[in-house]
């Protein structure tokens, strides 16, 4: 074997020590940079703790210390955070263990408490949003199904802003946010409660005398919508309560009902489209689905360039445009130039619906405003319309020129169609089932009213 030189063996050695400092070098340098951005992290999340602290927002915001964090400092905390939690990745397990226990104790503690404040925050402006349209309902008439649906919905987010509130940290924070929030909600729905409650008891009374239920169950609820309207302190909304209780004992259910749908009438509206040159090329029906949003039928508004609706006082409401326009459904929903202040019709499901069912349409045959037809389900069908499947409602109650666009009411009011087309023999007449436009109206309502985008009129063909 022969030897090594000893000059080699030399240089050998001094490459593995120059080696074995570099590496060295490099995990000091990335030990320290590690350390550095957990620092900026630290550092950018105790900005933050500030920032949810009521003691310090009440010196800097002081007239509306229960609002928001400055949401850029609560995203500099994230993007901090995962840096760091990048770069501990490649250091020594003991080393990696002590930096992340930092940023868990220093940094994800305040992002959570963080969290924590927005989601209550957030919750507790819906509470103030969904206050303030059980109010305007419940003013109008609290005697609506409007008013019983805000009723709810201002519920069922108190409920969920409970659970949200005690995720809060610091009870100083916590009864801050309730004052604020949760007690005006609480203190409608308290207000509204007894009233609320008594129009939904009378209206399962008039189920109860459509089923031709039991006495004795007759008489308990006779009892408690007695108990309820006592309770009501206001004489205005006593009286608007007592009326209807009273209609219910003195007419026959069955018409109580029909009559309570016909006041829906106020949200069917007269369609009248023109054509460039500014003729009337054709007129329809249409019903009120949001407070920017009215639906028909495609064939109402097809090669029209201007539109408006006629309504039940014999208001004139300009309409901006067509939102959404499907020929196959034969629908189509439209925007008004601003908002109105007309009732939106409920809108239910045809999963439920079964032949012999009693329906009531509404619209404006002839130009006959809002004209009133009652009928029953004659079947559900699938209908084949220009390379399209829709589900449609046959009805005995007409359809025919001008009445098309408007809404097919179940018994209990909610919307089941648009009333699209019939045949004058054979007492033959169709609805689109709502349930395909449902995500129109949603997605559409959603937005304000300056957000809702037109078609150009070009695609109305």
């Amino acid at each position: 074997m022969r030897k090594v030189s000893k000059p080699i063996v030399a240089v050998f050695i001094l490459l593995v020590a120059l080696f074995t400092n570099v590496q060295t070098s490099n995990a000091a340098s990335n030990s320290q940079s590690a350390i550095k951005l957990v620092e900026d992290a630290e550092r950018y999340a105790t900005s933050l703790k500030w920032e949810i602290s009521l003691e310090y927002r009440k010196k800097v915001y002081p007239k509306d210390p229960i609002s928001y964090p400055k949401m850029d400092i609560y995203n500099s905390v994230k993007k901090a955070q995962d840096k760091a939690q990048h770069a501990i990745q490649s250091l020594p397990k003991t080393q990696k263990e002590q930096l992340q226990k930092r940023l868990q104790s220093n940094v994800t503690v305040q992002l959570t408490r963080a969290q924590a404040y927005i989601d209550a925050i957030t919750s507790g402006k819906k509470i103030i949003q969904k206050e303030q349209t059980l109010s305007s309902w419940y003013s109008v008439n609290p005697a609506s199904n409007q008013a019983e649906k805000a009723f709810h919905d201002l519920s069922t987010e108190i409920r969920k802003q409970a659970l949200l509130l005690y995720r809060v940290y610091g009870q100083s924070t916590r009864d801050a946010i309730l004052d604020k929030y949760k007690v005006p909600g609480e203190t409608t729905r308290e207000k509204t409660k007894y009233a609320i409650t008594a129009k939904m008891e009378i209206d399962n009374l008039v189920d109860l005398l459509l089923e031709e239920a039991d006495q004795v169950e007759i008489t308990n609820k006779l009892a408690s919508i007695e108990s309820l309207l006592d309770s009501i302190e206001s004489p205005k909304v006593y009286s608007v309560l007592e009326q209807k209780y009273e209609r219910v004992l003195t007419t026959n259910a069955s018409t109580v009902r029909l009559k309570e749908i016909i006041t829906h009438e106020k949200s069917v509206v007269m369609i009248l489209s023109y054509d460039s040159s500014n003729k009337l090329i054709s007129q329809g029906s249409g019903f009120v689905v949001g407070p920017s949003t009215i639906m028909t039928n495609a064939h109402v508004v097809e090669g029209g360039t201007r539109f408006e609706a006629i309504t039940n006082f014999g208001q004139t409401i300009q309409i901006q445009g067509v939102v959404k326009y499907d020929k196959a459904l034969d629908a189509a929903l439209l925007k008004t130039t601003k908002p109105h202040s007309m009732e939106s019709l409920t809108l239910g499901t045809i999963s439920n619906v079964e032949k012999g069912d009693s329906i009531v349409t509404i619209g404006s045959p002839e130009g006959l405003l809002n004209t009133v037809s009652t009928g029953i389900v004659s079947g559900l069908r699938d209908d084949e319309n220009e390379g399209t499947t829709r589900r449609v409602i046959q009805i005995t109650a007409p359809i025919t020129f001008g009445s098309s666009g408007g809404p097919l009411l179940s018994i209990n009011g909610d919307v089941l169609g648009i009333n699209t087309f019939g045949y004058e023999t054979g007492n033959l007449n169709f609805a689109v089932a709502i349930d395909h436009v449902k995500p129109w109206i949603t997605e559409t309502n959603n937005k304000a009213h300056a957000a809702i985008t037109v078609l150009p009129v070009s695609a109305l063909k």
